[in-house]
């Protein structure tokens, strides 16, 4: 039972906001349009143009112009090199596993410049690991042929995305933005009902990464960038105070009613900037009166916030692109600094884009000379499955193995179908149209769903170029059998080829996340006391925010690896993941009461070492694998708001302490368990 659920967990990841029918339709225009050409020329190869096609409107960025032009350039140029020295060599066994080695490895180590360069890497090696295995000649002339017909696919695709996608940032912006305030609504009503925010909490956060991309990508190329960075800053800062009050409902008998007529403001901002001229209902009003919990001065500090927001929001008609001012020289790092530094810092054994890359580079190289030397009909296919299914961490490889094995059952049946009922190339272009609409335009929903639209499509463009068009009947079922085979190879050099799996790194995100919001509760403290400004614990937050977040996708995949983890493990390193959360907000908490007599200098100072010391002894608890002692800590008055704070947070570095002898006392080389899988990784690009 535990296998199926969580192959169901694993196939049923969709992302509902995902669908786009222009991507759809700028896809199937990429792809068909050469097809519709090959058979009006009477000339196979121009499927491959079509599939070439269809891969450059998948690596469009979609904004701004120049990198959109740059991207689908730099796609179209080096898998047209790439594909024409793989038709030089191909012909030659050794030579063609020595080329797939050495052009995959930098394709794929391009991922250290970001996704869309990831993206452009992977389609790029994918695209000569297909021509490598393809059973046509050699030869100077197939070469040319193959490098203009890839070549003219890109040319095709880039114009295609520029006709149909294109997508301002002045539009996109605010839709980002509005999900970051519909999000922080949403962990407001969870609030105000009593139940647990953490989820929102994470997608209040996810929601601020993307607008914070597309603010880097927007800088200097439109207006609607500045009043988006003021927009951003506001939500982090509500979010920043959400959690603060959270912590202070703790003590609170029961959640205010002002945080109902919260929410609804900020879901009237989110919809005002998603393009709705709805009117912004008015703040509640915040009662005064004791505060010994701190709650009414978070909400106050929430209210400010968000009339701060309120301030900086502009209708959706006002962000006109125009240009802002050219940024002054050297605010820019220079370009080499850019390019080189990343590559230079994955240049070690320790990176997990290089080891990706090897590993990468290894299988299909490995399984090009394989299916070359064993003469496999319609092998390539067993390539192109295990190196698609190939990520970073094994938890992500484990989870699109098992998507793409789903999609590929389906995506058979229905080439199965196309084989029984289409005969000739007139037919397999009629089937081509809808395949490639719903491929792309269902691509980020779910990956096993564009699995199973990929699938009969790839078949079909293959299919054109290496027989014209003709579909054996057991296409759709050596299809399936071909990627049940691919998805084991791919999960055998996964656990083989330099794994990393996450019990090497979960301790250290753990250790980090306490050493940090440790960190963050004294910068607090000193703030609070008045020996320190306010504004110096800005870093620190940010730091313990970024160091928490890190520890709980690690334990996301411990989780969802497909090894045996010990159930007191995980249970020890999420009370450790949650605990480091509660001092984070204790601090922001810390940080919005105002001062008030009962601590004094010696005491504070006293608290203070204690504090700093009992961090150290777990961080280096959870480090090391030994058990530290916790020795009895300072008894602070409870009868005002600092002192219950401070015992809550004594309180939460002695529930680590008992996590981290608990993590100790599990700790041990976890065992394979391949009834595990991930549910939530984002869909791939292949």
């Amino acid at each position: 039972m535990t296998a199926l659920k969580s192959f169901l967990r694993a196939v049923a990841a969709v992302n509902a906001g995902g669908w786009s029918l222009e991507r759809g339709v700028t896809g199937a225009l990429g792809c068909c349009v050469p097809l519709l050409a090959a058979q009006w020329f009477g000339n196979p190869m121009l499927a491959w143009s079509g599939l070439i096609g269809f891969w450059a409107t998948m690596v469009d960025p979609g904004w701004p112009a120049r990198r959109r032009l740059a991207a689908i350039g730099a796609f179209t140029g080096t898998s047209a090199v790439g594909c024409a020295l793989a038709t030089l060599v191909r012909g030659f066994l050794w030579p063609s596993g020595l080329f797939a080695l050495l052009w995959c490895l930098p394709a794929i180590l391009a991922c250290v410049w970001g996704e869309t360069a990831g993206t452009i890497g992977t389609l790029s090696a994918t695209a000569v690991l297909i021509v490598l295995s393809a059973a046509h000649p050699a030869s100077a002339g197939a070469a040319v042929q193959m490098a203009l017909l890839t070549a003219g696919g890109g040319l095709w695709g880039m114009a295609v995305a520029f006709a149909i996608g294109r997508q301002r940032p002045e539009t996109a912006l605010p839709a980002a933005l509005a999900a970051i305030f519909q999000a922080e609504a949403a962990f407001l009503r969870d609030l105000a009902h009593g139940g647990p925010p953490a989820q929102r909490r994470g997608a209040a956060r996810e929601a601020i990464e993307t607008a914070r991309k597309y603010l880097f990508a927007a800088r200097g190329h439109c207006s609607a960038a500045q009043h988006g960075s003021l927009l951003l800053a506001d939500a982090e800062g509500l979010l920043r105070t959400l959690l603060a009050l959270r912590e202070a409902l703790h003590t609170a008998p029961s959640p205010p009613p002002e945080l109902l007529p919260m929410a609804a403001t900020l879901e009237a901002i989110a919809q005002r900037l998603a393009g709705r001229r709805l009117a912004i209902p008015p703040l509640p009003s915040i009662p005064s009166g004791e505060d010994e919990d701190g709650v009414i001065t978070t909400i106050r500090a929430a209210a400010s916030w968000v009339e701060t927001a309120q301030r900086h929001l502009i209708p959706p008609g006002q962000m006109d692109g125009q240009a802002t001012p050219a940024q002054q020289p050297g605010q820019e790092t220079p370009w080499p600094a850019r390019w080189l530094g990343p590559l230079r810092n994955n240049l070690t054994g320790q990176s997990l884009s290089l080891r990706h890359a090897a590993r990468f580079a290894i299988t299909g190289a490995a399984l090009t000379m394989l299916i070359k030397a064993s003469g496999i009909e319609m092998g390539h296919w067993i390539t192109i499955t295990a190196v698609m299914i190939l990520q970073a961490y094994p938890s992500a490889t484990w989870q699109r193995s098992i998507q793409r094995v789903a999609g590929t059952v389906l995506g058979g049946l229905i080439a199965a179908g196309a084989a029984f009922w289409l005969h000739g190339p007139e037919a397999s272009l009629i089937a081509v149209v809808p395949l490639s609409l719903m491929a792309m335009g269902l691509r980020n929903v779910n990956y096993a769903v564009y699995v199973v639209f990929s699938t009969p499509l790839f078949m079909i463009l293959v299919e054109l170029v290496e027989n014209g068009g003709v579909l054996p009947p057991t296409l759709g079922e050596l299809r399936i059998v071909y990627n049940l085979l691919g998805a084991a190879i791919g999960m055998f050099a996964t656990i083989t080829l330099w794994p990393s799996w996450e019990s090497a790194f979960m301790r250290r995100h753990l250790a980090e996340a306490v050493r940090e919001n440790t960190r963050f509760l004294l910068m607090a403290l000193d703030a609070w006391l008045g020996n320190a400004p306010p504004g110096t614990a800005e870093d620190a937050r940010r730091l313990a925010g970024l160091a928490s977040n890190n520890a709980e996708a690690s334990l996301r995949r411990a989780m969802h690896e497909p090894r045996r983890y010990l159930a007191g493990e995980i249970s020890s390193a999420m009370a450790i993941a949650a605990s480091t959360r509660r001092l984070s907000g204790i601090a922001a908490l810390l940080l919005a009461l105002p001062q008030e007599p009962g601590i004094g200098a010696h005491a504070a100072s006293r608290l203070r070492q204690f504090i700093q010391a009992a961090a150290e002894d777990q961080v280096n608890a959870i480090m090391q694998k030994k058990a530290a002692d916790f020795p009895p800590p300072p008894v602070l008055p409870g009868d005002q708001a600092c002192g219950r704070l401070l015992n809550g947070a004594l309180r939460q570095f002695s529930i680590i302490a008992e996590a981290a002898v608990g993590l100790t006392a599990h700790a041990q080389a976890p065992t394979l368990n391949y009834r595990a899988a991930a549910s939530h990784t984002q869909p791939g690009e292949s």
